[in-house]
């Protein structure tokens, strides 16, 4: 198996809600679902990891599953042959992807697409939010914690969601930073779900996470979100990105330095950080 891909979508002045990339555009990747030879430890976390597997409604669930069953199935028929047994139910078919997925539906109420709402997620890895916490709410609530400075407002939301029904896959990216490499960073705003993930206080070295989400719409009212989390030590990734990521904590505002987890952090992430 090849080694996973290195996506940097780190800029040397911060910004939030980058515009997304037709999936086969270089910079996005070719395919929905990335297999490579960390398949093994994914599936591992995933197994240890408390997914948040879910539909919102059994109504939804009757109505979209085998629709969304058919699609994934098709999608790694197509770019994995084998990968998965024709058999596989919904779930054990993500289970066994080194992605996640979440489903985007909207009724007829909803007139915008970011009034869609998180109808089925079946999440381990997340960055720093809860799945079981975001299930069933809008585009725009999902993002409503995320701040609306460095260009990311709710304008910018709105726009964002567009790509949901478009009629192509296209992908986004958000990145982090994390004191280890541990792929379940989950943060749970009631403190009912716990991540696996090491804090900044014991820190000795920095790692970039990288989500990549691909957002696939399969009709004007349901889209696949299919994430994968990437995570590097900055150790290996050059001079050149630690300066970028250097840059981009000093011009982070305050309200993402908080959202992120960084607020109270600063020095001890800066020390983790590699000498240029």
């Amino acid at each position: 198996m090849p080694s996973p891909r290195i996506y940097l979508p780190v800029r040397d002045a911060y910004a939030m809600g980058d515009p997304p990339l037709p999936l086969g555009d270089p910079r996005a990747g070719e395919q929905h679902i990335e297999v490579d030879d960390e398949r093994d430890r994914y599936l591992a976390a995933k197994k240890s990891a408390p997914a948040a597997t879910a539909w919102s409604s059994d109504e939804l669930r009757m109505r979209l599953q085998a629709q969304v069953t058919r699609w994934l199935q098709s999608t790694i028929d197509h770019e994995h042959p084998g990968l998965v047994g024709a058999a596989d139910c919904l779930d054990s078919m993500v289970a066994a992807l080194q992605e996640d997925l979440v489903v985007m539906h909207r009724d007829s109420e909803a007139m915008l697409p970011a009034q869609a709402k998180a109808v089925y997620a079946n999440v381990s890895l997340p960055s720093g939010w809860c799945p079981a916490c975001r299930l069933g709410q809008t585009f725009l609530a999902i993002h409503g914690p995320v701040p609306s400075d460095a260009g990311f407002g709710r304008e910018a939301r709105v726009q964002a969601a567009q790509s949901l029904f478009q009629g192509r896959a296209m992908v986004r990216f958000v990145w982090t930073l994390a004191p280890d490499d541990a792929l379940d960073r989950r943060k749970c705003e009631r403190g009912l779900h716990a991540s696996t993930g090491a804090s900044w206080k014991s820190a000795k070295s920095a790692f970039l996470r990288v989500e990549r989400q691909v957002i696939a719409p399969l009709d004007q009212k349901t889209a696949c979100f299919v994430i994968r989390v990437y995570t590097y030590a900055l150790r290996m990734l050059g001079d050149e990105l630690v300066g970028r990521v250097r840059s981009s904590l000093e011009t982070m505002a305050p309200s993402v330095a908080r959202y992120k987890g960084f607020a109270g952090n600063l020095e001890a992430i800066r020390a983790a950080l590699p000498d240029e």
